[in-house]
């Protein structure tokens, strides 16, 4: 993180500070935002497969509701209104979208059963269901299921 900090004489700052052509915020920080909201709500975007997997959405307790709008996977847009009930789960509302796109509700893994298919063997099979063409060979071979 040298980039971010330095630049300064000990006697003028004795304690680090930021170099003046920073280029602050830096964007691995800026971006630390944008990944807190995407743990937090569950949000999983498959663009090729015309996909939004959303795992275990989960407000804290001081935020009772959030609305992304017009979040883009792929071609699509979509707007989603997360809300925290009183038992502490979190639902969600699919307000608008635009443009080819499944919105799944799928369970984490910690929750899958050993005596049950796995919930990422069966995100992969509703994938591959749906992928278009040459996009579900792709995601075959990357999933590494025989084409």
């Amino acid at each position: 993180m040298g980039e971010a900090l330095g630049g300064h004489p000990r006697d003028e700052a004795p304690i680090p500070t930021v170099y003046p052509a920073a280029n602050s915020p830096q964007a691995w920080s800026a971006s630390a935002t944008i990944q807190a909201a995407q743990t937090v709500l569950g949000i999983y975007p498959f663009a090729p497969a015309h996909l939004l997997a959303l795992v275990k959405p989960a407000l804290p307790p001081w935020l009772s509701t959030v609305t992304l709008r017009n979040m883009r996977v792929g071609d699509a847009h979509v707007s989603i209104a997360f809300t925290r009930q009183l038992d502490g789960t979190t639902t969600y509302d699919v307000l608008d979208k635009t443009g080819r796109l499944h919105v799944l509700e799928v369970a984490p893994p910690q929750d899958a059963e050993p005596s049950t298919e796995s919930w990422r063997d069966a995100l992969i099979g509703w994938i591959l269901a749906h992928a278009p063409g040459r996009v579900a060979l792709a995601l075959r071979l990357a999933f590494g299921d025989d084409p």
